[in-house]
């Protein structure tokens, strides 16, 4: 049931978002998100230095989330839609996986 109450009071202002249709991984843009999400993820251990890993890729989503909803705000307000508008899930993934593999990449160094 609570599932449900949820799915009806999200449904609505999750349908009325734009989503950004690229999915060009070889764009320069994928590059920027991959490099952006190390960037935050080496950040996040310089601020968290005590939080767990889980918990710095979560910071790294958030902000890769925070971000991709600000390019979301701009394209609804200019009335725009197309690659590069709205809300990006491979741009969101590639920040992300930026983020992981600084974690992978750290976590290989202090064997």
């Amino acid at each position: 049931m609570k599932l449900a109450l949820a799915l009806l009071l999200l449904g609505s202002p999750l349908a009325a978002q734009r989503l950004d249709p690229d999915w060009n991984l070889r764009a320069r843009d994928s590059r920027d998100h991959v490099l952006a999400g190390a960037l935050v993820a080496i950040g996040a251990r310089v601020v968290l230095p005590h939080a767990r890993t889980w918990q710095r890729l979560a910071v790294c989503g958030t902000v890769a989330l925070a971000y991709e909803l600000g390019q979301e705000g701009v394209a609804r307000s200019a009335g725009v839609s197309g690659p590069g508008y709205g809300i990006g899930v491979k741009d969101w993934l590639l920040t992300f996986a930026g983020g992981a593999l600084v974690e992978w990449a750290w976590g290989e160094l202090k064997r």
